[in-house]
């Protein structure tokens, strides 16, 4: 895989179903779903991933420097976090509380939906998901 990372398990996924893995890279370890979009059962390896998740809320584990849309890191500030947004392009939510700021943006020319947890705490991006609706070709 491209970047150092790998599968930790290279299961068999159901034709025409998704599944959870893991693509791991030394001690960092991301969520990953993979969708099968073959008529037969094939490994996790031969199928697209459709979602990306990263949770960094615990400090126990390395967090992953991943680029995220709209240039944004695991360590991007609040403020950088609210210039990326274009709330007239995108369906958005945001929903604030005392301990954070969740923010949800749908684009859907581009057939993708993302999920930003910020920790105001922790000051920086928390949990990250990325998720691919279109499927690929279509």
């Amino acid at each position: 895989m491209k970047g150092g990372w790998n599968l930790k398990e290279d299961e068999d996924v159901m034709a025409g179903r998704l599944q959870i893995c893991h693509l791991i890279k030394g001690e960092m370890d991301l969520q990953v779903t993979v969708n099968n979009y073959a008529e037969y059962q094939t490994p996790a390896s031969n199928c697209v991933v459709t979602d990306v998740s990263v949770d960094a809320y615990s400090d126990l584990n390395p967090v992953p420097e991943l680029n995220l849309p709209k240039g944004l890191s695991m360590s991007s500030t609040e403020e950088e976090l609210e210039k990326a947004i274009d709330e007239s392009v995108l369906e958005f939510s945001k929903d604030d509380s005392d301990s954070g700021i969740i923010y949800n943006y749908n684009d859907y020319d581009k057939g993708t939906g993302t999920t930003f947890n910020y920790n105001k705490e922790k000051n920086r991006i928390t949990q990250a998901s990325v998720e691919g609706k279109k499927r690929p070709g279509k």
